[in-house]
């Protein structure tokens, strides 16, 4: 029953998700354009159920689980179109899950500047106790009023004050080029990623810091 009420609206992307491990099918739509398709599909066939459902006697307040499964389930199937490096789904052939590492190699290196904290110690931890409510005012027939507390809660809170050492870490980066290919049709794409070597340290002095959590 819960299956068919909050899944029903997700058919046509499901399908679509589906259709779209076929290269062929979508192969005129790049990413963006398909990732976009989906989404319109999705929002048409939510209104569509859930004016259905409206019709039927449906309260709109139980309609809202279905916007939700509806946005998990177009985010899930639009994965593989997200823009990223490199793509899920291949840019040229529109294959799935074809780009494989090739290698990585030395673009370039600069050295850079960084602030540092290093946890040293907790100062003090004191705990904290009080009550929130509503208050309400109420109206008696011959004119006057009078106010009553309601929805009273009791809270406890821990106060937490750490110590901190600051620095200024000099490192050298180095950066890489990692290039993919598509093993299907050689689409070449690549993304850079950067390694940390520590140079230098300069001692800055301390801080601290208070952190309130509620228990």
């Amino acid at each position: 029953m819960l299956l068919w009420f909050y899944g029903t609206p997700m058919i046509p992307v499901l399908l679509m998700g589906v259709l779209m491990h076929n290269p062929k099918i979508f192969y005129p739509l790049n990413n963006k354009v398909l990732e976009g398709v989906i989404g319109v599909v999705a929002i048409v066939s939510t209104y569509i159920w859930a004016a259905m459902l409206v019709g039927w006697g449906i309260m709109w307040l139980f309609l809202l689980p279905i916007i939700i499964v509806a946005f998990g389930a177009t985010t899930f199937v639009s994965s593989p179109l997200f823009p990223s490096a490199p793509c899920a789904r291949c840019l040229k052939c529109r294959n799935i899950e074809t780009m494989n590492f090739v290698d990585s190699v030395y673009d370039h290196e600069y050295e850079t500047w960084l602030r540092e904290t290093e946890y040293v110690k907790k100062i003090s931890e004191k705990k904290r106790k009080f009550q929130t409510w509503n208050e309400v005012t109420w109206r008696r027939g011959d004119g006057s009023t009078y106010r009553t507390s309601e929805n009273v809660q009791n809270h406890t809170q821990i106060i937490t004050t750490s110590l901190y050492d600051d620095y200024k870490v000099l490192y050298n980066v180095k950066v890489y080029q990692n290039n993919y290919s598509c093993v299907v049709c050689g689409q070449h794409e690549h993304n850079f990623s950067e390694k940390y070597k520590e140079l230098d340290r300069k001692y800055m002095g301390t801080h601290t810091e208070t952190t309130t959590e509620e228990v």
